[in-house]
């Protein structure tokens, strides 16, 4: 492993577009709800500028870390050593896997990336970390060469929640190996192909946000994407015409009902809403009305 001090976030951020860091690891195998594997090759070969821009979420998130480190130190009695914000680690074999570090346990040691969330988000941590920070601590162990990594959270600013990740060295087998054939995508200019997550929507939305009026050659699997496309539009409106007719006969089973009630204890609301219009009249404001058939789970 190799250390790297940066002076500056910029710097950092520079030696980041070098390779692949442990936190676009998860981008990479599809389990970033907000970045796909096309976004991070985007960033990696100069197509768009990478998000680096911090939310103030993130902010917190950095202000609230070093508290989150010393409960996490009370907690556990581990003393924890930290390289500063802007250290950054290379892996020998690998040049192109990096890590940034949030802190180093001494003893034992191990890898210690500090999280927080809101409240919301409570589920995601009572039983283990969710998937994509385990990927992440798993890049970092691969990197430091350590045997442990440990992962803790502040969730809502009230709980905490910490766990032990050991290392997997079946994962990191394979993990290396999706990231090298990643890395040789950048390097060749190749662009993995487009999936069907929200993340590559949102990034092929902010990529190419206005048309340019001209023409290009799509290629023979287009052909193939074209049929799938007409396939998939008439099964949804085969599933929307079915979704419809189940609705209506219970609309017409319950008539002027507010609630239906099933022998299973699902209920049915059917309530009227009323809609004021954007728009008032002569006599005032124009509100509209409609009912609206809700399925209410037995309790």
């Amino acid at each position: 492993m190799k250390r790297i001090e940066c002076k500056s976030r910029d710097e950092w951020l520079s030696y980041r577009m070098t390779g692949i860091g442990a936190s676009e690891a998860p981008a990479i195998l599809g389990l970033d709800p907000y970045k796909g594997p096309l976004a991070v090759y985007a960033e990696k070969v100069g197509l768009v500028e990478p998000s680096d821009e911090e939310t103030e979420a993130m902010e917190w998130g950095i202000l609230l870390q070093p508290i989150v480190a010393v409960r996490y130190a009370d907690k556990t009695n581990r003393v924890l050593r930290d390289h500063g914000r802007y250290s950054l680690c290379r892996d020998d074999v690998h040049p192109w896997m990096l890590a940034s570090l949030d802190f180093e346990i001494v003893d034992p040691v191990a890898v210690l990336e500090v999280k927080t969330t809101n409240i919301r988000h409570t589920d995601d941590w009572k039983d283990e970390p969710p998937l994509r920070f385990q990927v992440q601590v798993q890049q970092q162990l691969a990197v430091t060469g350590f045997d442990l990594g440990a992962l803790v959270v502040l969730v809502g600013g009230q709980r905490l929640y910490s766990y032990d990740v050991p290392r997997h060295q079946g994962f990191i087998d394979s993990l290396i190996a999706v990231e090298q054939e990643f890395w040789r995508r950048v390097e060749l200019k190749d662009p993995p192909p487009a999936d069907g997550s929200d993340a590559t929507k949102e990034f092929l939305r902010r990529a190419y946000p206005v048309d340019d009026g001209s023409v290009v050659p799509l290629p023979e699997e287009a052909l193939a994407w074209d049929q799938q496309l007409a396939v998939a539009k008439e099964a949804i409106k085969e599933e929307e015409a079915l979704v419809q007719e189940i609705q209506n006969k219970i609309k017409a089973a319950m008539g002027e009902a507010t609630w239906g009630l099933m022998s299973n204890g699902v209920r049915f609301s059917l309530k009227t809403i009323e809609k004021h219009a954007k728009k008032a009249t002569a006599v005032g404001d124009l509100i509209t009305s409609y009912r609206e058939l809700r399925r209410v789970a037995a309790k």
